[in-house]
C-alpha cells in the first residue's frame, strides 16, 4: 500500500453572507453523477383560502457528493450522540430486517 500524505483542509472562513434556510420535511433523495441531491419542503399556509390550507413547498435543494454525505453523516451521528446523553432525543432502537 503506497503511503499516503496527510492533506491539510484550507482555513475555516465564515463571512455572514451566506442564506440561512429553514425546512421541517425531507421530500426524497436522489443520487446521480456521483452526487446526492436531497430536497427539503417546509408546510406553508395559504391564508387566500377560508380555512386556509396548508401544502408542502419545496424550501432547498442542497446537493452534496459522496465523500462530503459521508463526512456529514459522521457530524450529524456526534451530535445524536450529544443530544442522547443531555436527553434532548430518545436512542431508538432499530427496526426489523428483512431479508428476502
Amino acid at each position: 500500500m503506497a503511503n499516503r500524505r496527510q492533506i491539510t483542509p484550507p482555513p475555516f472562513a465564515d463571512t455572514g453572507d451566506v442564506a440561512e434556510l429553514y425546512a421541517d420535511g425531507v421530500a426524497g433523495v436522489t443520487f446521480t453523477n456521483g452526487n446526492l441531491k436531497l430536497t427539503f419542503t417546509t408546510v406553508r399556509a395559504d391564508h387566500s383560502k377560508e380555512p386556509a390550507t396548508h401544502n408542502r413547498t419545496v424550501s432547498a435543494r442542497l446537493v452534496l457528493p459522496v465523500a462530503t454525505v459521508l463526512e456529514l453523516q459522521t457530524v450529524l451521528a456526534n451530535m445524536m450522540k450529544e443530544l442522547e446523553g443531555i436527553g434532548v432525543v430518545e436512542a431508538q432502537p432499530p427496526g426489523p430486517v428483512t431479508i428476502q
